[in-house]
């Protein structure tokens, strides 16, 4: 029980100090650099639960800034859209991404097509284009959804240097709660000890013959 009140209590505070280092609320990742050679970069299924409690769901949020002279574009949108915006075209899709140290693998895509300006299009949930530095910040929502990485006007040759963070709802007093809980079994944890030894140190009574 010791051991347990302890863990829990380095998460609580874990929780604090990962929220008292972030940018503005959110846990942010560095700044790595994702390219490619075909028309768009998109992330493998991202499935957020709706068993989610509302109060809880936080906001994601993306920074992207083009390496070269061409305005960048970055959207979310519902996973099946994005299949059907893409369909026949070249693009190379996340397979595994690792940030200590930063590596990325990519599954590339073969296709003839050339994309619409993803602007252009209706299914974003999200997006956000141009040159320099673009954010975008989106609440979570229930569903199957891709992050996509694209040049504004739909050509090939995709190249920026992206930093990705995330916000939860209510963190530190979450945070609070999990590190009193902590405390709570601590507390109990050592009261047992201490009834026990207790127990242990209590002279036998003699019996009267």
């Amino acid at each position: 029980m010791l051991v347990l009140g302890a863990l829990v209590i380095a998460a609580g505070g874990a929780a604090l100090w990962q929220t008292g280092k972030s940018d503005s609320g959110y846990i942010s990742s560095g700044v790595h650099r994702f390219d490619t050679t075909s028309h768009a970069i998109v992330t493998e299924d991202l499935k957020v639960d709706s068993d989610i409690p509302r109060w809880l769901i936080g906001h994601a949020r993306i920074t992207a800034s083009p390496s070269g002279n061409k305005p960048v574009f970055v959207g979310i949108a519902h996973k099946r859209d994005v299949d059907a915006y893409l369909a026949n075209v070249s693009r190379s899709q996340i397979r595994n991404l690792e940030y200590g140290p930063f590596a990325v693998d990519y599954t590339n895509l073969a296709g003839t097509a050339s994309p619409a300006r993803p602007a252009s299009r209706s299914i974003w949930a999200a997006s956000t284009s141009g040159s320099g530095e673009q954010q975008l910040s989106w609440r979570l929502r229930s569903g199957d959804w891709r992050v996509v990485l694209m040049n504004a006007d739909g050509s090939s040759g995709v190249s920026a240097d992206v930093k990705v963070g995330g916000r939860i709802n209510h963190v530190v007093p979450v945070a609070l709660g999990v590190t009193g809980v902590g405390l709570l079994i601590l507390l109990l944890g050592v009261a047992v000890v201490y009834a026990g030894r207790g127990r242990e140190r209590q002279p036998a009574v003699p019996v009267m013959a």
